[in-house]
Formats: C-alpha cells, structure tokens, sequence
C-alpha cells in the first residue's frame, strides 16, 4: 500500500497552528499590560510633566533627546521593568527574542502617532541607528513595515492579471481557497478603533 501523506501534513498543519495560537495569547497579554508601569508611582508624576513636550517634537531631533533626559529615573524605571525595550538587556537588542521584537515594533508604530510629523518610516531608520541594528534584522524591520505598515489593517484590491503596481507598494497575493489573485497594501499608520461588539453594529 502506498504511503498517503494528508493525514501527516494534517497533524503538522495543527501543530503549527496550536503553537501559532499560544503566540497569538501571548501577544494579547503583552498588549494588555504593555506600558502598565508608566501609570504606578514611579513613572506617573515624571511623565505627567514630559509628555506634553514630546508631543511637539519631532522624534529623533536634539531637542526630543534632552526632553528625554527630563525623564530621567522614570525613564530608567520603565526600561527596567519593560521587555519590549533594548535597553532592557543588558547587551541590548541582541538579548530580545521575537515577542519582544514584535511588541517593539507595534510599540513604535504607536508612539509615532504621538510626536511631531511622526513618520514611521523614517523612525525605523532612526531607531536602526539609535540601537546598533544591522544586518537582516534591519532588513526584516524595513521589510515589515513595507509590508504590513504599522498593522493597521489592510486595503485589498482583487485582480485579473496579478501584476504589481509599478511604484511596487503592493504585494500580490493569490487567495488558496479561490485561487484569485488580488494586491495588498497596508492602510495608513493611524489611531486604531477597537471593533465594536457585534450587537452594537446598525
């Protein structure tokens, strides 16, 4: 009898998926509790009086970087108690893994939409340089934002030919259950709605 391989890929495809879901409650959790220290005692009252400086600053600039140093040991404090941060490690980025790189990035997407002219394009750049970052990883941060922007959802456009848009914003993909083919892009990085419960939909 001759070996049939779907119910061994069947068991891998759950695998896979099981484990993806652990990822996925991981996340929610981080999302949850992310930046929970910035409401206790010891970060609060500074960043009460910081923050609104920030706002008017464009990210990276000399004076966004001495308004930090205001921050001081809230600053300090915050880096200590938060995994999302290079500075968290004592060798830096290279001691994060990827739950940590994840929320990093969602958590620079935010804060983009907090400063001056926020640009997240441009404060992957910024932040490549700020924390030593090169090689694939680099790539992989710019290949992300290329591609899933600050994961604010998409824009899909279904298609007859497949072909890329010639500026090549939009990645072609093709639908595994129906076979069509349609472009992706990600929609703009901006203030994201929760869903409302589906009894409060009209």
């Amino acid at each position: 009898m001759s070996y049939d391989s779907e119910d061994d890929t069947r068991e891998h495809i759950r695998q896979v998926a099981l484990r993806l879901n652990t990822v996925t409650v991981e996340l929610r959790d981080r999302g949850n509790f992310h930046d929970a220290s910035k409401l206790g005692p010891n970060e609060k009252p500074i960043f009460d009086e910081v923050t609104p400086k920030l706002k008017g600053l464009v990210y990276g600039s000399d004076e966004y970087k001495a308004s930090l140093k205001d921050l001081g040991p809230a600053l300090e404090h915050h880096y200590a108690n938060n995994s999302h941060h290079p500075e968290f490690y004592s060798d830096g980025i290279a001691g994060m893994d990827l739950l940590d790189l994840i929320e990093m990035y969602c958590d620079w997407a935010a804060a983009t939409l907090r400063t001056k002219d926020g640009d997240m394009a441009e404060g992957i750049e910024i932040n490549i340089k700020r924390f030593g970052i090169d090689g694939p990883l680099a790539e992989i941060l710019r290949n992300t934002w290329s591609r899933h922007g600050g994961f604010c959802g998409y824009q899909n456009y279904f298609l007859d030919d497949g072909k890329e848009d010639a500026d090549g914003t939009w990645t072609t993909e093709t639908d595994i259950g129906t076979g069509q083919t349609f472009r992706r892009q990600p929609k703009p990085n901006q203030p994201i709605e929760p869903p409302k419960p589906y009894y409060a939909i009209a």
